[in-house]
């Protein structure tokens, strides 16, 4: 493999959800709230809206308060340890790793200060930056253009099995990072990438 193109959500980073804390912070069902999300997801991926600016919408429906910026103060990543410690080593070894991750500004700068990620990574490209959001081929195809990596050497890892899936399609190889029931994510990621 010539390039590794690494998610952050769910492989890198957890704790990354926040449609719970919201609906919960605000006395908004849960259900609502996430089918509403849902609608606007990749509006705020791709960069369209805000995360304000969706926020403002909810606050208008449910009259609650306008001025907040709940997916952005409610978002409280941690890394994944074991998965840095990883990318440490390929970069030792050389490899080309970068990001690929769909994600708005606010989750960004909060990611990349408890991560610091834009130091870790060769390059990070980010869907809200790109204006191309997983799991459509104009995101994997930007991110082969910009590394000028043919797909079928580029290895993409993510946690949601519809994007290693979209990746593979484009021609790229795909690691669907979750724990089977015989190997743990981070040891099959371990025995791949090293």
């Amino acid at each position: 493999m010539k390039l590794y193109v690494f998610d952050l959500g769910g492989v890198c980073v957890f704790n990354f959800q926040t449609i719970g804390k919201i609906a919960r912070m605000y006395n908004l069902d849960e259900k609502f709230l996430l089918n509403d999300y849902l609608q606007h997801d990749m509006q705020l991926m791709d960069g369209s809206i805000t995360t304000k600016e969706w926020w403002l919408h909810i606050a208008e429906q449910c009259n609650v308060d306008k001025n907040a910026d709940p997916v952005a103060d409610l978002f409280t990543p941690c890394v994944n340890e074991p998965v840095l410690k990883i990318i440490k080593e390929m970069k030792v070894q050389g490899k080309r790793v970068v990001c690929g991750s769909n994600t708005c500004d606010p989750h960004w700068n909060k990611m990349n200060a408890c991560g610091q990620f834009s130091d870790l990574f060769d390059a990070c490209y980010l869907s809200q930056q790109i204006h191309a959001a997983k799991p459509h081929a104009a995101f994997f195809e930007y991110i082969l253009k910009a590394e000028n990596v043919a797909a079928q050497d580029a290895l993409f890892i993510d946690d949601t099995e519809a994007n290693v899936a979209a990746a593979k399609k484009c021609g790229m190889h795909g690691l669907h990072f979750h724990d089977e029931f015989a190997w743990a994510a981070v040891d099959k990621l371990r025995s791949i990438v090293l």
